[in-house]
């Protein structure tokens, strides 16, 4: 009878609460990853640098955010499976606004300490402008460390305020959350430049993401108690709130000196120039999260973190992005050709899994238990995960390229444009016809999560994929002159398939393990679909220039520079070709993960006695 009630009642009162709060963040740090697209003109402008080089410098303030995330994502969740939730939320969030400041203060002292340490190296003068953009993207690949744990952290602690039979909402709704900051991150940087300097959009992190650190540090109390994970020691409760209190004023000076146009710009400028300031509050902040590391009490004697293992996971997903995303900084131009250190990057990634899986063979507690692919739904669900973020790529990648090619002879979008009166509009038809994509997929997370909760995982899984198969097949017969509603219909019912697989399939592997996994098992399921999303991106760019090329050379053999009409008609023929191909592909995916999809099983195939047993002991307590 009390593992019976404990398995239908939430851990703690009100939890929905306690998710709103850990969501905010969530919401925030995947805001961060695409908010920069919207500024890096900004940023290049102000740094004065030279734009095409600058470009493919500055590009590394996206990528090098996406691969810190994509390495926390998969290290943090098994940290918080060692050293408790509440600590290890608390240490990401810590962690952000860390790398919020960093990138906010990046022309200050960060500059010079770049400056220090190229002159040190190579000797000479190094530029400062490119001195501030590479501390701009060091901040940001820190943000990113933050950020990235706090996904697989947010779904850990959603398993474990809710009961397994009401989990996949609240997990949907993590998904959903997550989802909704990435699509809506260009948008609001593109809005907000336009009224504020692109730095206040990092100040404005700081409060913002510090008032939730220590509201859920509390309200995470219960389960902080219930999981036996230790509290705050005084040294490191001073340094955290010694940190915490001297950037959040700097962020409420330069706030304010920004929407007052200056008004107090001597002095806030004043304070960005003492050195022994910046020192100051850098010295804290990692004294504050290194005793915060340091403070966490092992729950249950769960292991120590094997550091070895994690070394050699992120070198492979370091090497896997960079192969995959051809992050050779003088093949970053567009080029189709494998290069050399793409090939490179992609050994040396290969190597460190081979050398992580054989450590994690042998070690007594592993960074992740190998075991669980026994079980079908782990095994299932990690697979359509790839699946799902590869079908993603297909439409981010494909629908700019289209509209690109095709947008000055739409009679939709010309009459938009006309309306509209915009200079960059391809980049707002794109953007626009995106939302019809990724908009219905984060608003469907949360049904997908409902309907696992009363028939279980397999169908909307399946149903999901097969959704989204309709979406891309219908999408594969776009043409140049097709009005934008049907596209955006196209893209709607493709979107709301792939938002329906994201709760099933992370409720299924986060309820197949045992409750001191939830965390690592929560950054499996992250993992995998954004390895996929890395092999879409790679495969699907390549493809689509690769047959653009093909196809120009075969559709516009003997043409010369004077058949205008006909070059244009040979441009617009190859796009809606390549565009057709490509979303042909995303169908053949579909149908392909709809195997692992229907294999899963519908319900959990394992007992979920670990959290009844955790919570009657607890209660008796």
């Amino acid at each position: 009878m009390a593992n019976a009630q404990a398995n239908d009642t939430p851990l703690v009162a009100r939890p929905g609460a306690i998710l709103a709060l850990i969501c905010l963040p969530v919401f925030i740090g995947s805001l961060d990853l695409t908010v920069i697209s919207a500024v890096l003109p900004n940023v290049i402008l102000d740094l004065r640098i030279p734009f095409q080089s600058g470009a493919d410098d500055a590009a590394w303030m996206v990528n090098g955010y996406l691969l810190g995330y994509t390495i926390s994502v998969a290290l943090m969740g098994r940290v918080s499976d060692l050293i408790g939730r509440r600590r290890t939320y608390f240490i990401a969030l810590l962690i952000f606004i860390l790398g919020s400041w960093l990138v906010a203060v990046a022309a200050f002292a960060p500059t010079d300490w770049f400056r220090t340490i190229f002159r040190t190296l190579q000797g000479g003068r190094p530029d400062t402008a490119y001195m501030t953009l590479y501390a701009l993207i060091g901040g940001r690949v820190i943000q990113a460390l933050g950020a990235g744990a706090m996904v697989p952290v947010s779904m850990a602690m959603a398993g474990d305020l809710y009961p397994p039979s009401k989990r996949a909402i609240a997990i949907g709704i993590v998904g959903a959350v997550d989802t909704a900051g990435w699509v809506l991150g260009h948008l609001y940087g593109g809005v907000m430049v336009q009224f504020v300097d692109w730095q206040t959009l990092f100040w404005i992190n700081i409060p913002i993401t510090t008032a939730v650190a220590l509201i859920t540090w509390n309200r995470l109390q219960p389960v902080a108690d219930l999981r036996g994970e230790g509290d705050q020691s005084t040294p490191a409760n001073i340094a955290v709130y010694a940190s915490l209190v001297m950037v959040n004023l700097l962020a409420l000076f330069e706030v304010i000196d920004d929407l007052t146009n200056g008004a107090i710009g001597p002095f806030a400028n004043r304070l960005l120039s003492m050195n022994w300031l910046t020192w100051v509050i850098l010295g804290t902040s990692i004294a504050g999260v290194l005793l915060t590391v340091m403070g966490g009490k092992r729950i249950e004697e769960r292991g120590r973190i094997n550091w070895l293992s994690i070394t050699l996971i992120s070198l492979a997903l370091f090497g896997l992005n960079i192969g995959l995303g051809g992050g050779d900084p003088e093949g970053a131009r567009g080029v189709l050709d494998i290069t050399p250190f793409m090939i490179s990057a992609l050994i040396i990634g290969a190597g460190a899994f081979i050398g992580f899986i054989m450590i994690e063979q042998r070690a007594e507690i592993p960074l992740f238990n190998f075991a669980y692919f026994q079980r079908r739904n782990v095994t299932t669900a990690a697979v359509a995960n790839l699946f799902v973020g590869f079908c993603l790529m297909v439409g981010l990648v494909s629908v700019p390229i289209f509209v690109t090619a095709i947008y000055f002879v739409n009679p939709d979008a010309q009459a938009l444009q006309a309306s509209l009166q915009v200079e960059d509009f391809a980049a707002l038809l794109s953007g626009i016809l995106l939302g019809t994509f990724t908009v219905p997929m984060a608003l469907a997370s949360a049904p997908g999560g409902w309907i696992a909760e009363r028939i279980g995982y397999r169908i909307p899984t399946a149903a999901g994929m097969l959704l989204a198969g309709v979406g891309f097949f219908l999408a594969r017969t776009w043409e140049p002159e097709m009005a934008l509603w049907v596209m955006s219909l196209h893209m709607a019912i493709a979107g709301i398939g792939l938002g329906l697989t994201i709760a099933p399939i992370a409720t299924a592997v986060i309820n197949q393990v045992s409750e001191a996994d939830r965390g690592v098992a929560s950054a499996l399921v992250l993992v995998m679909r954004l390895i996929g999303m890395a092999l879409g991106t790679s495969i699907m760019t390549s493809y689509g220039l690769r047959r653009s090329n093909v196809l120009t050379e075969q559709l516009g053999s003997g043409l010369t520079l004077d058949d205008t009409a006909s070059l244009l008609q040979v441009s617009l023929d190859v796009a809606a070709q390549v565009i057709n191909e490509m979303m042909l592909i995303a169908v053949v995916v579909c149908a392909v993960t709809l195997i692992p999809a229907l294999l899963m099983n519908p319900r959990d195939d394992t007992q979920p006695g670990d959290r009844a047993e955790f919570v009657t002991q607890a209660e008796v307590s």
